[in-house]
């Protein structure tokens, strides 16, 4: 039975895109069923989920997706396109993405661009999407090597959560998640997002034996054999926090950037991975940049020890928190950040939890003032 928490972003007039809860995922049926005119897009790894809604919703055609940064690109978004066109399907056509961040952002962009716009509805199957990513509107792909360099902002009817794909990911999956919901704790401490609530924030153990990138300390994390997925009533609270700050500031001109904590250096991290064939989810390059993020307000000033706050809370949330290449390498990366402009990239800098500032700073200031260590 789908519920809805009250969550809402003002799109124009009347119009409002609206975070739902479903107990199950095939609820969204409740209201899809209203939509004449549907079409699917899937991560290959949550097709059983894909089949169930399938099962009760009828689409006029289906698109799955081998989830990866490669796939994130002008390519695959065409190949979406391609599909509708070959579908005929009109500009009343909505366009389900069904998956984690990169589905919501490679649907979403191929809707935006379709006939000069469709509608979409996300339903998020990863935390890190519930949290964060499928909500707000932000859609893109990469190019070049660059993250999320073509895009558009364009708000879905709605966005669907639902705990049943979260009992089957991955923990480094999950653990991204964590990062993303960990940002939003420090960007905006809302009572019901609380550091305290953390301790519910650990996966289950099922995948403990999963690839890692890295040495992760796995005898410091503190997993039990079993513990409690985390609550609704948290990623409900995150995606409010995410939902507000998006309905007063739509289009990224002042509040919405400081969502972007941890991300200038986040992507500046992903990039280097891709260029040396290193696995590292955006959720972990997050968590590296949020300590990177509080490293450099502390030696701007802006505050004092939260690069030791940060890191704590994130290393206690089971997360890897130092970041395996150079300033130098990052440095050179930030130059073709979308928040660049000439030789300076705006930060979002924590002075304390509940308080962020963004800030312009030279990339060669962050150059000396994180390369002496």
């Amino acid at each position: 039975m789908i519920s809805r928490p009250g969550i809402r972003i003002h799109v124009s007039g009347d119009e409002y895109s609206e975070v739902l809860q479903a107990p199950r995922l095939s609820d969204a049926a409740e209201v899809l069923k209203d939509f004449g005119e549907l079409y699917l897009v899937y991560d290959e790894a949550v097709a059983s989920f894909a089949a169930d809604l399938a099962g009760v919703v009828k689409f006029r055609s289906t698109v799955a997706l081998e989830v990866s940064e490669e796939a994130k690109s002008m390519e695959t978004v065409l190949g979406i396109c391609s599909t509708l066109m070959s579908a005929e399907a009109s500009r009343e056509a909505v366009l389900v993405a069904l998956g984690g961040g990169t589905v919501s952002d490679i649907a979403g962009f191929a809707a935006a661009i379709y006939k000069r716009g469709i509608r979409t509805v996300n339903i998020p199957t990863t935390l890190l999407a519930q949290v964060d990513a499928a909500i707000g509107g932000k859609s893109g792909v990469n190019f070049q090597g660059y993250k999320n360099i073509l895009g558009a902002i364009r708000q879905p009817l709605y966005t669907i959560l639902s705990p049943e794909p979260l009992t089957i990911l991955p923990r480094r999956q999950y653990l991204a998640g964590v990062a993303e919901l960990i940002k939003t704790i420090i960007v905006n401490n809302e009572p019901a997002v609380t550091v305290q609530n953390l301790r519910f924030a650990h996966p289950t153990i099922r995948n403990a034996h999963d690839p890692c990138p890295f040495t992760w300390p796995r005898a410091a994390m503190g997993f039990a054999q079993s513990q409690p997925v985390l609550p609704e009533s948290l990623i409900v609270a995150a995606a409010k926090v995410k939902a507000g700050i998006v309905e007063r500031d739509p289009f990224e001109a002042g509040e919405r950037r400081v969502l972007n904590l941890g991300h200038t250096f986040a992507h500046a991290i992903e990039h280097e991975a891709a260029v040396r064939g290193d696995d590292i989810l955006h959720g972990e390059a997050v968590a590296m940049g949020i300590v990177l993020a509080g490293r450099l307000s502390d030696r701007l000033g802006e505050s004092s020890g939260m690069e030791e706050t940060l890191s704590k809370m994130l290393r206690e949330a089971g997360l890897i928190v130092e970041c395996p290449y150079t300033i130098d390498n990052l440095v050179d990366a930030m130059r073709q950040d979308k928040k660049a402009v000439g030789e300076s990239v705006s930060f979002v800098l924590p002075k304390a939890i509940g308080d962020v500032i963004v800030k312009p700073v030279l990339l060669d200031d962050v150059r000396r003032l994180l390369s002496s260590d």
